[in-house]
């Protein structure tokens, strides 16, 4: 039984939320805190497998600083539950990630929704997969024996992400020169709402230009472009051009967007010359198409289950043939540019994921709701910031 600690200022939606978990099997709400200080109380009373935390607490706005004292103290898996209020707020939920939370989740379920039933199993389900997350170090894989053979001028990266990828994409994407000579494709699985948030954090803590993919846009070399809510994100060639193309297609292993789409479309228009990256996170997606990939001749990559805070993704493509190598968080980068034939980083302009004092495992390795369009941040066709 999966012990869970509510933290929400509002007492109405905090016992809504109870009444949903408690209803869920495998679950058991033990305890209810409505600001940072009662958390910390109840944290050290009642040992919870896991905490659902509200982003706004009359004490501490973002439960950055409840995070960050939970973690120091005792720590345990933090999922933040509810999404942002303004434009204000949009990075302040990856500023708990730096500081240890595990997920974010966006609104929670609410009376009347049609989806409520729906929306309470899966958070239910990210709960107790969160219980389970690694949040201390863990030993590193053992590096393969042979390492995979570069693919020919790679046209693209490839990456897909879940459950602790904005912490693992800060660490790869940090480790990235701006001289990058290929556009780079991002899949991240997250609750609707958050994304442009953390596409604004991510541009902050890499040297490369983040943005939100749009349908038709030209792929340009050393941009990152993630796919955006309700869309999957395919690539379509053209002579040497490469062009994002937006899909509304049904779900994918549930998830839309899903990586599996966007590799196998890598699959078909570029063949061997692409690296495919599965990182951290729940599921299985992106293995089936990380498979069509390597079937082409392209270097798949996957992040050491031992170094993920989620193993599901990068467990399920090794199981299926589809990872060609196994890295480490910390080596991902450097892997990178080998395979892409550039220097390797020099020591002092090395990404350093511990500044930011983060205690899951991934980034303990790397050291040894809706908010719209934000500004600037959707690459319209042609390249060009909207």
């Amino acid at each position: 039984m999966i012990r869970v600690l509510i933290v929400e200022n509002a007492l109405p939606v905090a016992l809504l939320l109870k009444s949903m978990l408690d209803a869920q099997a495998g679950l058991r709400v033990v305890g209810h805190a409505s600001d940072g200080a009662e958390a910390l109380r109840l944290v050290h009373a009642l040992r919870p497998d896991v905490i659902a935390l509200a982003p706004r607490l009359p004490d501490d706005p973002g439960g950055v600083e409840t995070t960050r004292r939970i973690m120091e103290e005792l720590p345990t898996p933090i999922v933040l539950v509810g999404s942002a209020q303004d434009r204000a707020d949009a990075q302040t939920p990856f500023r708990a990630l730096e500081l240890g939370a595990v997920a974010v989740y966006g609104s929670p379920p609410q009376l009347g929704d049609p989806r409520a039933d729906a929306r309470a199993r899966e958070l239910a389900e990210l709960l107790q997969a969160m219980a389970g997350a690694k949040l201390v170090r863990r030993r590193r894989a053992r590096p393969a024996d042979a390492p995979a053979r570069d693919p020919a001028a790679p046209r693209l990266l490839a990456v897909a992400a879940s459950t602790g990828g904005p912490l693992a994409l800060a660490a790869v994407l940090g480790g990235l020169p701006v001289e990058l000579p290929v556009p780079v494709l991002v899949v991240q699985h997250i609750s609707k709402g958050f994304l442009p948030g953390m596409v604004e954090w991510l541009g902050s803590r890499c040297r490369l230009p983040c943005g939100i993919a749009a349908d038709g846009a030209e792929l340009e070399a050393g941009r990152v472009y993630f796919a955006p809510d309700e869309h999957h994100l395919l690539v379509a060639a053209s002579g040497t051009r490469l062009y994002a193309r937006l899909s509304d297609g049904e779900p994918v292993d549930r998830h839309r967007p899903a990586a599996t789409p966007l590799f196998a479309a890598i699959a078909r228009e570029c063949g061997a010359r692409a690296i495919g990256l599965v990182l951290t996170g729940m599921g299985g997606d992106g293995a089936t198409g990380l498979l069509e990939l390597r079937r082409a001749g392209a270097l798949t990559l996957a992040q050491s289950p031992a170094s993920c805070v989620i193993d599901g993704m990068p467990e399920a493509a090794i199981r299926l043939g589809a990872v060609a190598e196994v890295v480490a968080l910390a080596e991902i980068a450097p892997r990178l540019r080998r395979a892409l034939g550039l220097a390797p980083a020099r020591a002092a302009a090395e990404a350093d994921p511990d500044q930011f004092g983060v205690t899951t495992v991934a980034a303990l390795d790397a050291a040894d709701g809706q908010l719209g369009d934000a500004a600037g941040l959707t690459f319209a066709a042609q390249g060009e910031k909207r």
